[in-house]
């Protein structure tokens, strides 16, 4: 019992869920991370870059490992898939990209992005 209250506190600085209750949770997936059945569309996610992965995927991660107002780095930006999954979790994203050209799409999609349902308007 003991080591069950250890993890618990150490979780519950890691994420913002009730570990007590992980289970009734109805947009984390507990049974499986990985299958998933269809890509999210939703917002400016799209499919159309070769690196595009689903953001279920970030998505699910991030829940379970930061809080809100945590900094996630993503070394590998491509299309900005999580980064835009960082801004509908509310936490703070850094994403480095080596080609200029898709640096400017991932940022245009991000900028683009809602946030809380308000439209984001683009940083110069």
């Amino acid at each position: 019992m003991g080591n069950k209250i250890k993890f618990i506190d150490v979780m519950s600085r890691i994420n913002d869920l009730n570990l007590n209750d992980w289970k009734e949770y109805q947009d984390i997936i507990t049974d499986s991370l990985w299958i998933i059945g269809e890509r999210d569309k939703s917002g400016t996610h799209r499919g159309d870059y070769h690196g595009n992965f689903i953001p279920q995927i970030p998505n699910q991660l991030m829940r379970r490992f930061t809080k809100k107002g945590d900094v996630v780095l993503d070394t590998f930006l491509g299309s900005g898939t999580t980064l835009i999954e960082c801004k509908r979790l509310g936490r703070n994203g850094i994403g480095i990209e080596l080609l200029p050209k898709i640096a400017e799409m991932a940022k245009q999609r991000i900028n683009q992005e809602s946030l809380f349902g308000f439209p984001v308007l683009p940083k110069f």
